[in-house]
């Protein structure tokens, strides 16, 4: 068994190799940051059954692996034809990490409209850039946590996105990581780190994959800032292989008037937690969470999302459904806190879940604390199988079971998927829920 001192001991060596490959942006006051999140990192404990937020989560099979930092340089060695099943038509930027390092030769970029800036994020860091310090350094003394302390630690590589006041991008940005490594199980840090100016507009989606059966550790952290009249549309999908192991924390910050969605689509992995957390900082804000997760074997999927009404007049919608199957788990657990301040505060949170066989389990726990009276704030949760009625009603019409059932799971997982604006990200996760359900 692994002791936490050893865990500890081990990626401190990892940070050494990872220092050591860093040749000039050592010089970087970006360095002097890391070296701050890794003492953090440090002196943090991991979690485990006895914290509340993780009572259902055990990362002891991550504490066991001992996953190797990736590369600093990325790896030729995956070629375009190889990517082409994680293709998605029609957006104004595509973006390649291959083990957690920019692909020049497999993303495309092209000309953007002027006020939109989007690169990878180690040419950032090269340029010195305040705003990405700024954020890190920020983060570092509010989310003191000990994975998003061991992300800053090894920040190296992620995307950067500036969209400035009045600027509309068409299109999506298409952001797709791959994991390619068979020999050595690595571990990658994506930090995502995005601006969106006022009164603009821009759609996102994030695709987390695997080429390879190796194992490897995703620890993603993403920053989202959404100015004053601003939209953001985001969407990330997760469909690692079974070897993989997945933490991921958003954090979103919106201001007057605001419109932010965002949709987690999670098919892979073989433990995965995402935390979203989202500030309505402003009077007048919109913010939609939506998430569905299919679970099989021996998988286990837990979803934490935080909303914080600050501000009066705000209105946060909240769907998340999953369908589980095998031994599988899952975990839902949503908190909305409606502060003094937010008055007018409407908010409706919802988690829907079918257990398609006997040995699935789901832990739900949806949360509202209300610190306001003239509010209206709803939460619910419910877990049940298929309706018997209905699987009757399809198998009396000359359709077989399996058939019945995998029709009726792709009408409840369907309602989130179609609300996806994007058509060719839709057909997308249409294809991806479909080829799911058939194995």
């Amino acid at each position: 068994m692994t002791t936490i001192s050893d865990k500890k001991a081990w990626y401190q060596k990892q940070f050494n190799s990872f220092e050591e490959g860093l040749n000039g942006q050592k010089s970087l006051p970006i360095h002097d940051l890391r070296k701050q999140a890794l003492e953090q990192f440090l002196t943090l404990d991991f979690p485990n059954s006895k914290n509340e937020d993780w009572k259902y989560t055990n990362i002891e099979p991550i504490l066991n692996h001992t996953f190797e930092t990736s590369p600093n340089k990325v790896s030729n060695q995956v070629k375009a034809k190889s990517i082409e099943a994680f293709a998605i038509a029609d957006t104004s930027a595509q973006l390649v990490f291959v083990d957690g390092r920019f692909s020049e030769s497999l993303s495309n970029i092209g000309v953007m409209p002027t006020g939109v800036t989007i690169k990878n994020l180690s040419d950032a860091l090269s340029e010195n850039n305040d705003k990405i310090q700024t954020a890190i350094s920020e983060r570092l003394k509010s989310n003191k946590n000990i994975f998003t302390a061991l992300n800053s630690a090894f920040i190296l590589d992620g995307v950067y996105i500036e969209i400035a006041e009045h600027a509309i991008l068409e299109k999506p940005i298409y952001v797709l990581h791959v994991s390619a490594s068979h020999e050595t199980s690595l571990f990658n840090q994506p930090y995502n780190l995005i601006t969106v100016g006022q009164n603009a507009q821009v759609s996102i989606v994030e695709n987390y994959a695997s080429l390879s059966d190796g194992s490897v550790f995703i620890n993603s952290f993403t920053d989202i800032a959404v100015g004053a009249d601003a939209k953001v549309d985001y969407v990330k999908i997760q469909q690692e292989n079974t070897k993989s192991y997945h933490i991921g924390s958003t954090e979103i910050h919106q201001h007057r008037n605001s419109h932010f969605t965002h949709r987690l689509i999670t098919s892979g992995g073989a433990l995965v937690r995402n935390v979203i957390q989202v500030h309505l900082d402003a009077k007048g804000i919109e913010s939609t969470l939506d998430g569905v997760y299919l679970t099989n074997g021996t998988q286990h999927v837990d979803n934490r999302t935080i909303i914080h009404h600050a501000k009066p007049n705000c209105n946060s919608h909240e769907l998340y459904k999953g369908i589980l199957d095998g031994k599988s788990s899952g975990v839902f657990n949503g908190k909305i806190i409606v502060h003094p301040d937010a008055q007018k505060t409407d908010a409706k949170q919802s988690n829907k879940n079918i257990l398609l066989s006997q040995d699935a389990v789901m832990n739900t726990k949806p949360q509202l604390e209300i610190f306001a009276d003239d509010v209206k704030c709803t939460h619910g949760a419910t877990i049940g199988r298929l309706e018997e009625e209905s699987l009757f009603y399809l198998r009396s019409r000359g359709i077989g079971k399996e058939q019945a059932k995998n029709m009726l799971t792709y009408a409840f997982a369907g309602e989130i998927i179609s609300r996806v604006g994007h058509e060719p990200t839709r057909t997308y996760l249409d294809e991806l829920l479909l080829d799911r359900l058939e194995h």
